[in-house]
C-alpha cells in the first residue's frame, strides 16, 4: 500500500501573486493577485511582495512591500482579509507571534531623531482587530528581519549592522546582542 503525501506551501512573488503550492510535484494548485493597485515603481507589477509570513499553524498569511500597505489573509483560500495601512512605504520584514495574536513589521520606516540621527522603527500590531499597539525605535538603518521569540520578546536585525533583543511587556527595553 502506498501512501501519496503533499506538502502544500504558500509562495509570494514579486508579481504581486501568492499561491498554494503542492511541493511533491512543483505545481501551483490556486494562486491569487494580492493587490490589484499597479505598482508606481516599476510596470508590469502590481503589488511587489518583498516580506511574507504565516502563523504556526498556516492559517493566516501576511505580507507586504514597496507600498505603506500590509496585507492579511486566509492561507487555506488566499482571501484578503484585511489590509493595514503604515505612514510610511518599503516593508521589508515581518513576523507573526506563536499564538497569532502580534504582527511585528519593519523595513524602511524611519524618522530623524532630535539628534539628527535617523532611526528605523518596529511596528506592533494586535491580529484581532489591526490596531496598533507599539512602536520600537533603534535601529539606526532599515529594518531587514524580525522574528518573534518563545520567550516574549523580539529579535531584529537592521542594515545597521545590529542584532537587537526587544522586551515587548517592558516598555520596549532593548539591548544589542551583536555589534559591528
Amino acid at each position: 500500500m502506498s501512501c501519496k503525501i503533499s506538502i502544500i506551501g504558500l509562495g509570494a512573488f514579486e508579481s504581486g501573486h501568492i499561491a498554494r503550492i503542492d511541493s511533491r510535484n512543483n505545481s501551483i494548485i490556486e494562486e491569487t493577485r494580492i493587490s490589484s493597485e499597479p505598482c508606481i515603481f516599476c510596470s508590469g507589477c502590481y503589488f511587489l511582495v518583498i516580506a511574507f509570513t504565516t502563523n504556526e499553524e498556516f492559517t493566516t498569511y501576511a505580507c507586504g512591500g514597496i507600498s505603506n500597505k500590509i496585507t492579511i489573509g486566509n492561507c487555506s483560500s488566499l482571501a484578503e482579509n484585511s489590509c493595514i495601512s503604515l505612514p510610511t512605504s518599503g516593508i521589508l520584514s515581518l513576523a507573526i507571534r506563536c499564538d497569532s495574536r502580534l504582527l511585528a513589521s519593519g523595513g524602511k520606516d524611519g524618522k530623524l531623531s532630535w539628534r539628527h540621527l535617523f532611526t528605523s522603527r518596529i511596528r506592533l500590531f494586535g491580529l484581532r482587530n489591526n490596531q496598533p499597539l507599539a512602536i520600537l525605535s533603534n535601529h539606526t538603518k532599515e529594518v531587514n528581519t524580525i522574528m518573534f521569540s518563545k520567550r516574549k520578546s523580539i529579535v531584529s536585525g537592521s542594515s545597521d549592522m545590529n542584532i537587537m533583543l526587544w522586551d515587548i511587556y517592558k516598555n520596549g527595553n532593548r539591548s544589542t546582542v551583536c555589534q559591528s
